[in-house]
């Protein structure tokens, strides 16, 4: 049961000791099959294709995630809820499996992104990342861009700073690189932004004054230095 609606299952297949449910989504953004992996020795019903949990504590915790998110009865789940249940989904020990399907949805729709002052023009792969982080962005979320070195991770980072900066003026962004990779960020936010101040704290004459941090939305520092400061 998913914010009061009892979600269609798509199918159901013993694997060990779980049982692997596909639960049909509705979303704001389409219908998602949804992977949900529940432990066998609960009680399960399938009623008219629906799939219900019937054990108490799950019913409980189900309640307590459904009241995090805050959507109405009955209603469609949208983007910010949807992700909301993925992150709550270790409260009633199920768990969620991130398909293809669930990537897409997270990526934010291109209308959203505002890359005006992002002068690179990066490749497909390159846009779908910078999607990624924007969705993570704008769901208050973590993300992790793992790719092989030399496909851009840093222009999608500077990509997902402009649109930052540009949806919340007044944000101050942190970054923390090897010693070795400062000179490399500044030149490329140089080239790929339009006119991003940047403040370097890395050396022995760094300024630790907070004004420093003030005037420039962008700082960026090394491990070392984080830990010293």
């Amino acid at each position: 049961v998913i914010c009061g609606m009892a979600t269609p299952i798509l199918a159901a297949r013993v694997e060990g000791n779980q049982v692997r449910f596909i639960l049909d989504l509705d979303t704001d953004f389409g219908r998602v099959p949804l992977p949900i992996d529940a432990p066998l020795g609960v009680l399960h019903y399938v009623i008219e294709g629906r799939f219900i949990p019937m054990r108490q504590d799950d019913a409980d915790s189900i309640e307590r995630v459904v009241a995090g998110l805050n959507c109405p009865i009955g209603g469609i789940l949208n983007r910010a809820e949807f992700f909301n249940l993925v992150r709550l989904s270790s409260t009633f020990d199920l768990q969620l499996e991130v398909t293809e399907g669930l990537a897409q949805a997270f990526r934010q729709d291109e209308e959203v992104l505002d890359l005006s002052d992002f002068v690179a023009t990066p490749y497909p792969y390159q846009r779908d990342g910078i999607r990624w982080l924007v969705g993570a962005w704008e769901l208050s979320l973590g993300a992790i861009l793992a790719v092989e070195m030399g496909l851009g991770k840093t222009l999608q980072a500077i990509a997902l700073i402009t649109h930052v900066l540009k949806r919340k003026p007044g944000s101050r962004i942190l970054i923390i690189a090897p010693a070795t990779l400062i000179s490399n960020w500044e030149k490329e936010i140089a080239r790929f932004t339009n006119d991003v101040a940047l403040y370097a704290h890395v050396g022995k004459n760094r300024r630790l004054s907070p004004g420093q941090f003030d005037k420039n939305p962008v700082v960026i520092t090394t491990y070392d230095t984080l830990r010293a400061d």
